[in-house]
């Protein structure tokens, strides 16, 4: 006897036209990430995040790349928590119409992480001079961690108006890696959040261009990772 599969039919989004407006924009760092996977294009985007950290002081970025294409994005719901998909979370209680379209969700999800935050993680850490392997060994998809959507806070109150830019996508820094680099990546807001491994050790990079830029404290340089607190709690 066969057994009926409920259907959820989602309405279709209809991507609004750009405002013609003339507003207030802020002037994000582009990162093209097709450069990412050549080793003189790396070094160029390298530059471009140090110029974006050290000039700009925004804490956004805008890659682009085809690594997340319109066709990726099929469909409009409301927000709703999901974590990764990764064995820790294989038992994780899902609404119906989640698992209706579990396929596309995971495979979109795991993008988010390997294709736009893992090369972040690469460039951030080839800027502040450290292993590319740093900020990736902390953040690893597969390990468990306290990933999850949050609405977007600014810290001064004033807002910018961000541009449309077809192919590209939004990032900003969260608050546990801004701690962690003493605020040189600077938090501002969040709206996908990647968070360090719950295991992670919080604690300041050790970063030759954070002790040129004397940010790092004695404390810092004497902290033990078994005495610190984890991004796990």
């Amino acid at each position: 006897m066969s057994i009926a599969t409920k259907t959820y039919p989602i309405t279709p989004f209809d991507r609004p036209a750009p405002t013609t407006e003339d507003l207030h924009w802020a002037d994000l760092t582009e990162l093209p990430l097709d450069l990412f996977y050549h080793a003189k294009g790396r070094t160029r985007l390298v530059e471009r995040v140090k110029h974006a950290l050290e000039v700009d002081d925004l804490g956004f970025w805008s890659p682009y790349e085809r690594t997340i294409a319109d066709t990726d994005v099929l469909d409009n719901m409301e927000l709703v928590n999901i974590p990764k998909y990764a064995d820790d979370y294989k038992d994780y209680p899902r609404h119906d119409i989640f698992k209706a379209h579990d396929a596309v969700i995971a495979e979109f999800h795991r993008k988010c992480w390997h294709q736009i935050a893992k090369p972040l993680f690469v460039l951030f850490a080839l800027a502040m001079e450290l292993p590319e392997s740093y900020f990736v060994e902390r953040h690893e998809y597969g390990k468990s961690s306290q990933d999850h959507l949050r609405y977007v806070k600014f810290s001064d109150g004033s807002y910018r108006d961000i541009k449309y830019k077809k192919g590209s996508v939004v990032v900003n820094i969260a608050d546990t890696l801004s701690f962690m680099t003493k605020a040189f990546l600077s938090r501002i807001g969040v709206l996908y959040g990647c968070r360090p491994n719950d295991n992670v050790p919080v604690i300041t990079a050790p970063s030759p261009l954070l002790e040129r830029l004397d940010l790092i404290s004695d404390a810092d340089r004497d902290a033990k990772e078994g005495d610190a607190v984890t991004a796990g709690g």
